[in-house]
């Protein structure tokens, strides 16, 4: 589970500027949601199953198939305005997730293309240390390390191009 990782992607795609800041919440909670799965490797299910960490839950399907659930609900809440904009919204902040998860150096991959394959992918670039799992383990010297590893390879990066998108001009 990384560390910061959910709420990375906000700098970078956050919602629009005027949009309420339970937008950003609820695209907090979506892209840290494919860690649930991590509820099931507690229970006995294997690490490398379908269901396991990293699987499912962590693929573009599920992420599609909540990102629809919430832009439905969303939309039904504040009115129909733009429900594709948002789908694209909650459906990338939890791809996120997985997205960042491939670019670290531990695990057996992330399932991208469940229920199609099971099998599971790293990226050819992973820049950042696998987080420890469970929150003890954010407290010993390899807990400080991976957090060091995000804040060079994606708290810095996704904090300068938040830098550029807000010094463009707004148009009209």
């Amino acid at each position: 589970m990384p560390s910061f990782q959910p709420q990375a992607h906000l700098v970078l795609g956050g919602p629009r500027s005027r949009a309420p800041a339970s937008a950003w919440l609820v695209g907090a909670v979506a892209a840290a949601a494919p860690d649930l799965g991590h509820l099931l490797y507690v229970q006995g299910v294997a690490y490398g199953s379908a269901f396991g960490h990293r699987g499912a839950s962590h693929s573009l399907a599920m992420a599609a198939a909540v990102g629809a659930l919430l832009a439905f609900a969303w939309t039904a809440c504040r009115g129909r305005a733009e429900r594709r904009w948002w789908f694209g919204y909650f459906a990338g902040c939890m791809a996120s997730h997985g997205l960042f998860d491939a670019m670290t150096d531990g695990g057996l991959g992330v399932a991208f293309f469940w229920p199609l394959s099971t099998a599971r992918f790293f990226l050819s670039w992973r820049p950042n240390d696998v987080a420890p799992l469970g929150i003890r383990g954010f407290f010993t010297q390899s807990g400080w390390q991976v957090m060091q590893s995000e804040l060079v390879w994606v708290w810095l990066p996704l904090s300068a191009v938040l830098g550029a998108r807000r010094a463009q001009p707004i148009s009209p």
